[in-house]
């Protein structure tokens, strides 16, 4: 194939990946799909030529690398997603990022007025996932407000926080900063609070 001027080989081209929520057998079988050992059971690559794979979400394994696909997939497959997620650490970024795309759905589908009998126990999961994220939002503000009033307090109490003290308050948690709220109405001078930030 070229392009311009340029040689483009076939290995080069890119792949069509049809993600299915499910797939019925005859149908993998109409397209010529066939399971290759050294991919993930649930991917079917039809005719060679044609560079396409089919991604069958219901029959991908649970595990941590295809989550991100299975929440795209449907009833107890997405229900379990779901609530993978919520389990994922609270420090994990990717978990707060699909909380907010999850509660944004739920909101999409109460506005649409479309939930039939079949999607209660979805709106069941995304109202799971829009208290795990309220609580966190709220939880991140909390702390947010907390450190401001105990920068705002050191720097009376004494003088300018260095960049690299203010660097180890950031990683406070929020009973942290409230311990160091109470402690630095004692402190006198920096190192004072450096000694206090060496303890934690």
């Amino acid at each position: 194939m070229e392009r311009r001027g340029a040689t483009q080989s076939e290995a080069d081209l890119p792949w069509l990946w049809i993600l299915a929520a499910t797939v019925n057998q005859p149908v993998i079988a109409d397209f010529g799909g066939q399971f290759r050992p050294d991919w993930l059971p649930g991917v079917y690559f039809v005719a060679e030529g044609l560079k396409t794979a089919v991604v069958a979400i219901d029959e991908l394994p649970q595990t941590e690398a295809t989550l991100w696909l299975r929440i795209l997939g449907r009833d107890a497959t997405q229900q379990q997603a779901i609530t993978e997620v919520i389990a994922l650490p609270k420090d994990d970024p990717r978990r707060n990022r699909v909380l907010q795309l999850l509660v944004n759905w739920r909101v999409t589908l109460e506005l649409s007025d479309v939930i039939d009998a079949t999607e209660g126990d979805l709106m069941a999961s995304l109202s799971q996932a829009y208290l795990e994220w309220e609580h966190r939002t709220k939880e991140e503000g909390i702390q947010q407000g907390e450190k401001k009033l105990v920068l705002r307090l050191l720097t009376r109490q004494i003088g300018e926080v260095p960049e690299a003290a203010r660097s180890q308050i950031d990683q406070l948690s929020l009973p942290q900063l409230e311990a160091l709220g109470e402690a630095l109405l004692d402190f006198s001078s920096l190192s004072d609070l450096e000694g206090w930030l060496a303890e934690q």
